[in-house]
C-alpha cells in the first residue's frame, strides 16, 4: 500500500473512531438524563406524605393533591404500568439506576478504548 493511501485508510479510520464517540457521548448523556430523572423520583416518593402535594402532570402544570393512598403507578418497561408501594417504587428506581450505572460504565470503558485507538493512529499517522 502506498503511503497515501495508508493516510486515507488511517483517515477513514480516525473519522469512524470520532463518529462513534460522538455517539456514544450522545448515549453518556441520555443515560445520565435518565439517573437525574431517576433520582427526582425517588426524592419524590421519599417526600410523598399524608399531607398535600404538587404533582405534574406534564407541560409545566401541577395539580395540588393529596394522595388518597401509599401505592403508586410504575413503567416498568415496554410502557408497562404497575402498582407498587412507595418502598416497592424506590426499590425499582434504585434497581433501574444501578442499570443505568452499569451501562454507563461500558459506554466510558469504549469511549476510553476508543481514546487510546485515537492516540495511537495519530502517533502512528505522525510516523509516516
Amino acid at each position: 500500500m502506498t503511503s497515501e493511501q495508508e493516510m486515507q485508510k488511517m483517515a477513514m479510520e480516525m473519522n469512524y473512531y470520532r463518529q462513534r464517540a460522538e455517539e456514544l457521548q450522545t448515549q453518556l448523556r441520555s443515560l445520565a438524563a435518565f439517573v437525574q430523572e431517576s433520582d427526582s423520583a425517588k426524592k419524590a416518593l421519599e417526600s410523598l406524605g399524608e399531607n398535600e402535594s404538587f404533582f405534574a402532570v406534564g407541560a409545566g402544570v401541577f395539580v395540588r393533591a393529596k394522595p388518597s393512598s401509599q401505592k403508586v403507578l410504575v413503567e416498568t418497561g415496554a410502557r408497562v404500568i404497575a402498582e407498587k408501594t412507595v418502598e416497592e417504587a424506590k426499590a425499582f428506581l434504585d434497581a433501574r439506576k444501578e442499570e443505568l450505572v452499569k451501562a454507563m460504565s461500558k459506554i466510558q470503558e469504549e469511549l476510553e478504548g476508543l481514546n487510546a485507538a485515537m492516540v495511537a493512529l495519530s502517533e502512528k499517522a505522525r510516523q509516516e
